[in-house]
């Protein structure tokens, strides 16, 4: 089944969708006003505002404000999600075991919901990295300057270690 997204569902038709997707295993994102409250290796709350939520297949879970890269609160992969409407709210509450944790994120309003399957695989093929660079340096040592000799690797100096060492 392709994507499903929904613009301003009511608490119930959201609910139905994040089982179904979950169902499916979809990538989940649930925009909209939330509270926000975790417990676990310390405690933290979070009053009302509009949030993003992503829940990912993998257990994974992340609130997102409007600054920042990173989330204001997470859940890592292999946490379990679960929803439910309770007291006229949506609540998505993502769990672990070890150690005991809860995410608990109660919706007043759902302003938009996407259940999307993720596809391409998952592998990351990183390139142009230092060791790349290490490697290369010390394939060809003219890059740095003619006549330059690498003489050691990972030579330790008083600003840390020095990735390739040599004379020209």
């Amino acid at each position: 089944m392709g994507p499903t997204t929904l613009h301003s569902p009511t608490h119930r038709e959201t609910l139905w969708a994040l089982e179904e997707a979950f169902d499916r295993a979809d990538l989940v994102t649930v925009f909209g006003r939330c509270t926000v409250e975790y417990e676990g290796r310390a405690a933290s709350s979070l009053g009302p505002g509009d949030r993003l939520l992503v829940l990912k297949p993998d257990g994974t879970a992340l609130v997102h404000t409007d600054e920042n890269q990173s989330p204001v609160n997470w859940q890592p992969p292999g946490s379990e999600h679960r929803a439910a409407v309770r007291d006229g709210r949506l609540r998505v509450r993502s769990t672990r075991e070890n150690p005991d944790e809860t995410l608990d994120v109660r919706f007043e309003r759902v302003h938009q919901f996407s259940g999307l399957p993720v596809t391409g695989g998952r592998s990351l093929e990183v390139t142009g990295s230092e060791a790349d660079l290490k490697r290369r340096v010390l394939e060809r040592p003219d890059l740095v300057e003619t006549g330059f000799t690498p003489l050691a690797t990972e030579r330790e100096s008083a600003a840390g270690p020095i990735d390739v060492y040599g004379e020209d």
